[in-house]
This record gives structure tokens, sequence and C-alpha cells, in this order.
């Protein structure tokens, strides 16, 4: 199960259990699925069993190196691989339930990966405390220290030259970069924008632990953060699509 470095930390750090309680929350979350499968599994959605199978396929991963014959003989780097892999898993997860919100009818008309909800759903989906996360995890881990804001700001701009990133997130990582600046904690939109695009940098051109930043300790900060900040989102809004789904299969 992924569980970073930002869950476990104590005093004076980023206390993740005051937003998520990890084994609670996946408790909660196997009772809704069982609730389904009693109610007939086999009538649910086919977004609900590929969102649930990627999602644990997420939370379930664990990996390891053999550092004699990879180029991971240091804790640093093999622990950035690690969370770049488990931060991928965490969005292809995020691509399902994408799919199960618009079978949902939950997406905005205007609506795209990085800003898929309205105001109205966000409510209904109790997403509001995202916000909250978001900036306790980046005030504390990720503008902290004048060479930590400064590498970050160096790692916006790294990721804004992949091809793969198009004008719009461009503006937004622009946007992200700006708040470095001004010291403000960035919105939901554009940290899902940034994990999309350190996504997009490590499939599809062969991104290195420290490409990117000067220093290790940059990158595997904004990856600890992510991973908590996409698995709080995963299961906020999961919760609420299983429960769609009981419903309509209690109906049935």
């Amino acid at each position: 199960m992924i569980l970073s470095l930002l869950f476990m930390q104590n005093a004076g750090g980023f206390d993740m259990n005051k937003f998520l309680n990890l084994s609670e929350e996946l408790h909660r979350y196997d009772r809704l699925v069982r609730k389904i499968r009693n109610l007939g599994q086999a009538k649910a959605s086919r977004d609900f069993h590929v969102f649930d199978i990627r999602f644990k396929l997420a939370l379930g991963l664990h990996i390891s190196f053999d550092s004699t014959i990879s180029y991971t003989k240091t804790k640093s780097t093999r622990m950035t691989y690690k969370s770049l892999m488990e931060l991928t898993e965490l969005w292809f997860a995020y691509e399902a339930l994408y799919a199960w919100c618009k079978r949902w009818g939950l997406l905005k008309p205007s609506g795209h990966m990085a800003n898929p909800f309205s105001k109205e759903t966000i409510a209904t989906l109790g997403l509001e405390g995202i916000s909250t996360l978001i900036e306790e995890a980046y005030k504390k881990h990720i503008i902290c220290s004048a060479k930590r804001r400064d590498d970050f700001c160096s790692y916006i701009e790294h990721l804004s030259f992949s091809v793969k990133t198009s004008k719009p997130q461009k503006a937004r990582l622009s946007e992200l970069r700006e708040s470095v600046l001004t010291l403000e904690a960035p919105s939901m939109t554009l940290w899902l924008t940034l994990i999309y695009a350190i996504r997009n940098m490590h499939v599809h051109e062969a991104d290195t632990a420290k490409s990117g930043v000067a220093y290790y300790s940059t990158k595997f900060a904004v990856l600890l953060a992510s991973k908590d900040i996409m698995t709080a989102y995963l299961f906020a809004i999961s919760r609420k699509l299983l429960n769609y789904e009981i419903k309509n299969l209690s109906h049935n």
C-alpha cells in the first residue's frame, strides 16, 4: 500500500491523518464495494470495475530494486523512482475515475482532466477539504525554503518543455510557478496539471530521478505531496460514486 513519508511524519511535519486516515478510508471503501457485490456485482457499471482494479493496483503497489544491476545504488534515487511509478499508477486510476464520473454526469461541459467539476459538484463530492490539504503540504514541504522554491520553479520549467505539454497546460504550469513566487497555495486544478506533467515526462520522455532539479529532495517532496493529495482526492470522489452505484443497484 502507498504510504508516503507525509503520512508518517510527526513533530513539525505534515499530518495527513488530519485529513485522511488511510486504513479507515480503505476499510470504508471496501465496505461499500462489498455492498455492490452483495447486490449483484455483475450488474454494476464497467466504469466501477475498471476504477476498482486500477485503484487497488495503485494502492497495493510495492516496488523494490536490486541495486547491483540497476542505476539505483543510492536510497534517494531508489525512493524517487519508486515515487514516480506510484504516482503514475495513481494517475491511471484517476483516468478510470474520470470516465466513471462522466458516466454519472458529474463533469462540467467545459471540463477536462485538470478541471473536471463545477463548484456545485465539488461541494456535492465533498472536495472542499482538499484545498486545505494542498495548502498545508505546499507550505511545509514545497515552499519551505528559498532553495526549495527555486528548485521547484526549475522543475516546473523542465516539465513545461515536454513535447506532451499542450499550450493550456503550459499556461497552467506558468500559473503554478507564479504561485511559488507569491507563496500562495495552488488550486487542485494546478496540482492536477502538475501531476499530469510529471506522469507524461516519466512515461513518454524517460524522466530520470534527478532530471529537472538540482536536489533529489525537491522532487521527492513534490512526489510525496502529490501522492497523498491524489490518494485523498480519489477516495473522496469514489466514495460518492460507490454510493451512486449502490443506490442504482438497489432500485433495479
